[in-house]
Parts: C-alpha cells; structure tokens; sequence
C-alpha cells in the first residue's frame, strides 16, 4: 500500500523522503525517513535505539551515533514542538495523533491496525534473520578466539572540547582552552580510554572545519565522526570573580547529560565536573585530583593558540616565545613551539626548542610530555633526512609512549618509522611499522589515523609496484575519509588512486 502519514498539523510522505508542514517542504535522508516511519508505525509507544538499529540499518553494522544523527535531523524540521519525545535511557515516541492514508483510495487506517502490522512485519523480519544472527555469532566467536594476543582491545577515545567563554573580562581569556587543558590533565591518570591531548583536540576541530566558539549537537556529531571518540565534553563558562557557573554536556554516542554547576572558584568547578564525568563512565573509585601545572595562566599563550587555529604560525611563535621566556616551563607552550615551527619548515630551530622543553621534562619527572617532545624532536630530524638519528630518538618515544599507555603517540611514532623505512627502501620493516601504526589507531578508533595508514600502505605498495595492492588501499582510505567526511582525505585518496592508474598504464605500455 502505498501512502503518507499525517501528524497534527505535518504531512510525511516516506516515498519521497519529505515532510510537508503548509507550504514548507523538509526533505530528508533516506536513513532518518526510515527512523521516522518505523516511530510513526509504533503509533505513540516508545522505541528503544536498539530497536531502531535492528530496523534501520540490519544490514549494517554501525554505531549508535547513527540514531542521534537522523533525530538531530528531525527535531530541526519539529523545532519548537513537542511532537518527537525523548524516554531517557528508553527510546524515542511521536506524541501527536498520527493517521496512515492511502494514496489511491485516500482510505485512513486506524492506530491498532498500524500497530499490529508494524509488530507482524517486526516478527517475520526476526524470523529470516534468526539464520544470519547465528552465523554472526560464530564468526564473532571466531574472532575473539583468534584475535587475542598483541591485539588491544578497542577503546575510543575522550574528547573535551574548549570552553565557550561568556566572560568578557581579560582576566579569564585562559578559561576558553585552560579548562579544557585542566579538565584533559585532571581525567588522563584516571581513565583506561585514552584522553585526547589538547593539541590532537585543536587539530581534530580543524579537521572537522566547525564553529570553534559554540558547539551545538550537529558540530558535536561530527566531531564524533571525524575523532572516533566515544566520550564528548563540551563547556560553557559565565558569571564573574567569586560566582562562576559552568553549564556542561557529556555527549555519548546515542545519550547525553547536561547539567550545570556553581562555584565561588574556577578549580572547585573543574573539580566537580571531573568527579561528574567519572561517575557518568562508570568509574566508582574517584582519586583526589593532583596539583598542576596552569599552562594557561599566562593569557598570551591562549592568544598564540587561537592565532595556531588559524594558520598563523609566525605570529603564535612570537607569542609562544614570549611565554617560554617567563615560563620556561611551561611544557604545552614549548609543544606548541616546537609544532608550529615544524609548520613553518624551521626544523633546526624546532630541535632546538624540543631540546629546552626535554630538559625541563626530565627535571620535573614528567614521562608523557617527556615522550611528546621527543617525538617532535624526532619529526624535525626526521624532516632534515636525519634518518638513523631520528630513528633512535623515535626508540626512546616508544619506550615514554609505552610507560604512559599514550596510545596517540605511539601511533604517531609507529608511522614516522614506516615513512623513513619506506624513504629508506626497507619494505618489510615499513610494512611491520605501518600496521602496527594502524593497530593502534584502530584501538583508539581515530578515523583520520586509519585512513592515513592507509595511504602509506597504498605508496608502500607503489613503491614495490604491486599495482593491484596500491589501488585496495587507496580505495581503502577513501572510503574510510568519506565515510567521516575527512575532505582532505578524500581528496588525498583520489590524488593517490589517479597517480597509480598513470603509472600502472605507463609500464603496461
């Protein structure tokens, strides 16, 4: 039968993906249609995400993020009304009166009748797939049974983005990245998932090219797509010295909890929220929050940030430089020194003030940013085609990275050592270098590292000539960069597969 609902006041026409309200025309994804159908065909009782998932996209396996997606769709279009409902931790219902009508006849079928056959159709899909399900179930047993070992086991990441800062006065111009900085410091010793460093936080925001100063839920759900993270952070701070609030978000891939807190002091703040993200992941065991470093109580240095987030790396060295000279230990400051001169092609000068920052890691018995430094003192000697060099600094990134469990890095590190084993023509050893690379990125599902990797087995191949192997992992990582909407990417990937299609014709020919 074909036919459209009506809901209140809206038309949904599912074959054609739209939703009419007077003349206004909504048209939709074909996913979000599907969500939409199978909440009208419920008829006002709640649908679980789990049911959504089953329904929607059984012939796919995918995440729950997928299900915020086609809501946050759907409530732009009913913005203002109440017609879709949330059930915390339940599901999703349609609160208005809905009517199934047919097409032809223009006959309208009651609520039970469309609640029935809704629950036949559900039924009979269980049935046929009842086969499927179990053959699933093996080869998941399979795959545990096998992939146990050197494998670690995937874990996604943590990503507290920068506070939105309503407070105009220059004093608290550090809070828009000191707290996201305290808050990542506060949660890294006391959560297996990997936090991801501030640095890897400001890269993936321009990955993603979104608003950098408001984060609503689009900006956040492609930031899920884009970081591979399974936890996101967002803040907003106001009031004044002495009555501060902080309105939080802990976004999750398919639920989030909001909330606000107040505090005569910006440290009992952040040590409220850090206790609250805990307890949301599940941590009962709460260690009392250490003492740190403040990298942001200088104002410059968040100046030389924001000035990093739009390219202008000359100018954030002036700053960062200034800031190293009344904080010579202020270890973000020398990071972000030592990056934004490898931007800028000044490799010697990079070492050099990698070299300042290591000494005043291993004065303060600072392991992570120990590793951190190195590795970037390593990409810049890397970069002079100081290969044996960087390759012995890159053993001791291995070894920080590891006391640490800094996931992040040591994929960094492994990749580094595949790009100057494959400069260097050492095939295997590339080879063993950028799958151990991957294995990591995998464990911490970041996207853009496994399509990266991906292109470095498409030249690794290229590079032996395996013209066949080089095309698979180019498409690979194409598909990979277009299924996170990573455009640079995508882009790259294309470059690549059109490269090796000129070069196989040309040896053919």
């Amino acid at each position: 039968m074909l036919s459209y609902f009506q809901v209140g006041e809206w038309l949904f026409y599912p074959h054609k993906n739209e939703i009419h309200c007077k003349e206004e025309v909504f048209k939709i994804r074909p996913k979000t249609a599907e969500v939409f159908k199978v909440l009208l065909q419920a008829n006002g009782e709640i649908v679980s995400k789990h049911d959504l998932l089953q329904q929607v996209w059984n012939d796919v396996i995918v995440e729950e993020h997928v299900v915020f997606q086609s809501m946050t769709e759907l409530r732009k279009i009913f913005k203002g009304t109440s017609t879709i409902k949330t059930h915390p931790r339940k599901g999703y219902s349609i609160s208005e009166t809905i009517t199934e009508i047919d097409m032809h006849s223009g006959r309208e079928e009651p609520a039970s009748s469309i609640r029935s056959r809704f629950k036949l159709d559900d039924h009979k899909k269980y049935y046929y797939l009842a086969p499927l399900i179990v053959c699933l179930c093996l080869l998941l047993l399979l795959a545990v049974k096998y992939s146990t070992g050197n494998h670690v086991a995937k874990q996604g990441s943590v990503m507290v983005l920068p506070v939105t800062n309503r407070i105009e006065d220059s004093e608290h111009m550090w809070v828009k990245y000191g707290g996201m900085d305290l808050l990542i410091k506060y949660l890294q010793p006391q959560l297996d998932a990997p936090v991801l460093p501030t640095e890897e936080v400001l890269d993936t925001l321009k990955r993603a090219d979104v608003n950098q100063e408001e984060f609503d839920e689009v900006t956040v759900s492609r930031l899920f797509e884009v970081s591979g993270a399974e936890v996101i952070v967002v803040q907003a701070m106001s009031g004044y010295s002495g009555d501060y609030q902080l309105v939080y978000s802990i976004y999750k891939k398919g639920s989030i909890t909001r909330g606000a807190l107040f505090a005569d002091n910006t440290n009992q703040l952040y040590s409220d929220l850090y206790s609250l993200i805990l307890h949301s992941m599940g941590v009962t065991e709460i260690s009392e929050i250490q003492t740190y470093q403040h990298n942001f109580a200088n104002e410059m240095l968040a100046t030389a940030i924001d000035e990093m987030q739009s390219d202008s790396f000359t100018t954030a060295v002036t700053m960062l430089q200034a800031v190293l000279v009344t904080e010579p230990e202020n270890l973000l400051a020398s990071r972000m020194l030592v990056k934004s001169l490898v931007y800028l092609n000044k490799y010697e000068e990079a070492k050099q003030a990698a070299k300042r920052g290591i000494e005043y890691a291993i004065k303060n018995g600072d392991t992570k940013n120990l590793g951190r430094l190195l590795f970037w003192q390593a990409l810049s000697t890397t970069q002079q085609r100081q290969f044996d060099e960087a390759l012995a600094i890159l053993h001791q990134v291995k070894i920080k990275s590891e006391q640490t469990n800094d996931l992040l890095y040591l994929a960094n590190t492994y990749r580094v050592i595949g790009k100057i084993h494959l400069h260097k023509k050492k095939f295997s050893q590339a080879r063993e270098a950028i799958f151990e690379a991957l294995r990591f990125y995998q464990t911490i599902q970041e996207p853009y590292g496994q399509s990266s990797m991906h292109i470095d087995l498409g030249e690794l191949a290229l590079a032996e000539q395996d013209w066949q192997a080089a095309i698979s992992s180019f498409n690979t990582a194409l598909a990979l960069a277009t299924k996170s909407n990573i455009s640079q990417l995508v882009t790259m990937s294309n470059e690549w597969i059109a490269k090796t299609n000129e070069a196989r014709n040309g040896t053919i020919n």
